[in-house]
C-alpha cells in the first residue's frame, strides 16, 4: 500500500488519546508534524500511519516496549533517547509508567527522497536502526528542539529553515545507521547467504527474531545485510518476515482446528490483536472470516 494513502499520526493521536495533555505543531507544506504529551500508563495499537516516527523520551524512567516484526523491544528509555518507526506497520505498544514524549512524523516518500538524495537505496539504509528500542544522538536531539520551536511560526523562513532541517534529520540517520555509500555490486547478497537467511527466519518464525539474529545467521552486519536482503527480495527483513508469519498462519488455519489464539502464537504473533491486524492489513479480511470462507 502506497504510505500516502495512510492515516497521519498526528491525527491519529488526536483521536485516539484525548484525556492526554498534548500539544501539537507542525510544517504542513513541508509534510512535518509533531506531538507532545503527557501520557498515562496505556497498552494501544499504533496503526499503520503515513510518516516514519522519531519518538523522544523528554522524560527518563518510565519502562515501556513496542513490538517490530512480532519482536518485544522493551527497557526503560532516558531523557532525550529516541526510537524510529516506519510507515506502513501496526505496531504494538505498551507504556508502563507516566511518560512524557514527543513525537516527530516527517512524511515517508520525503524521507526516502531525502537519504536517496545521499546516495542511499532509499529507506533500507535506515532500517537497520528500526530494530533498537533506544537510540541517542546530540545532533538529532537538537534538532527535535529546533523542529518544536521553528513550529510555531507559519512563515517562509521558518519553512525554510524546516527544509533544511529535514535534509539534516536524514544525514543524522544515516550515520547513526552506519551508512557509507558502496558500489552498486558490493551490497549484493550472495546466494547462499540470502539462503541461510531465509532458512534461519523460516526456523525461527514462531521465536522471537530480530534483524541483528537474522544478520548474524547470514554472516553480515545489521546494516549491509538490510539494504542486500531488500535488493534481493524487493522487502526489508522485518516485512518480510511478517509476510512469512501470515503465510504460515494461513496454513494452519486452513489445515488445522487451533483456535485463532494459537494460530497467532504458532505464527510468532505477540497476541490475537496483532495477528488479528497484521492478517486483515496484508490478506484483506479478518482470521475468523478467512477461515469460514475456505470451508463453505
Amino acid at each position: 500500500m502506497n504510505p500516502r494513502r495512510l492515516p497521519g499520526f498526528a491525527s491519529f493521536y488526536r483521536a485516539h488519546f484525548p484525556g492526554f495533555r498534548q500539544q501539537h505543531r507542525g510544517f504542513a507544506q513541508s509534510g512535518i508534524t509533531l506531538v507532545r504529551a503527557s501520557q498515562s500508563p496505556h497498552s494501544s495499537l499504533i496503526p499503520a500511519v503515513s510518516e516514519w516516527r522519531i519518538t523522544q523520551s523528554l522524560s527518563g524512567g518510565a519502562p515501556l516496549r513496542r513490538q517490530i516484526g512480532g519482536r518485544w523491544q522493551e527497557g526503560t528509555k532516558p531523557a532525550g533517547s529516541f526510537s524510529l518507526a516506519p510507515p506502513d506497520l501496526a505496531i504494538p505498544v505498551d507504556v508502563l509508567a507516566p511518560y512524557r514524549v514527543r513525537v516527530l512524523a516527517i512524511d515517508a516518500a520525503r524521507l526516502h527522497a531525502l537519504v536517496a538524495a545521499a546516495g542511499a537505496p532509499g529507506a533500507s539504509a535506515i532500517e537497520p536502526l528500526v530494530d533498537t528500542l533506544m537510540l541517542r544522538d546530540k545532533g538529532i536531539e537538537c534538532l527535535l528542539d529546533a523542529f518544536w520551536a521553528e513550529a510555531v511560526r507559519d512563515d517562509p523562513v521558518a519553512r525554510l529553515l524546516a527544509d533544511g532541517m529535514a535534509a539534516t534529520l536524514a544525514a543524522r540517520l544515516l550515520r547513526i545507521a552506519g551508512f557509507a555509500a558502496v558500489q552498486p555490486d558490493a551490497s549484493a547478497l550472495a546466494p547462499r547467504r540470502l539462503r541461510r537467511a531465509l532458512d534461519f527466519i523460516e526456523a525461527h518464525l514462531a521465536d522471537d527474531i530480530g534483524l541483528a539474529d537474522i544478520a548474524e545467521a547470514a554472516g553480515l552486519s545489521p546494516y549491509h545485510f538490510a539494504r542486500a536482503f531488500r535488493a534481493a527480495t524487493g522487502l526489508p527483513p522485518y516485512r518480510y518476515v511478517t509476510q512469512k508469519r501470515i503465510a504460515r498462519a494461513q496454513r494452519l488455519i486452513a489445515q488445522t482446528e487451533l483456535s485463532l489464539a494459537q494460530v497467532a502464537f504458532e505464527s510468532g504473533f505477540g497476541s490475537q490483536a496483532q495477528f488479528t491486524t497484521a492478517f486483515t492489513r496484508l490478506v484483506g479480511t479478518s482470521p475468523g472470516r478467512w477461515r469460514a470462507d475456505r470451508r463453505r
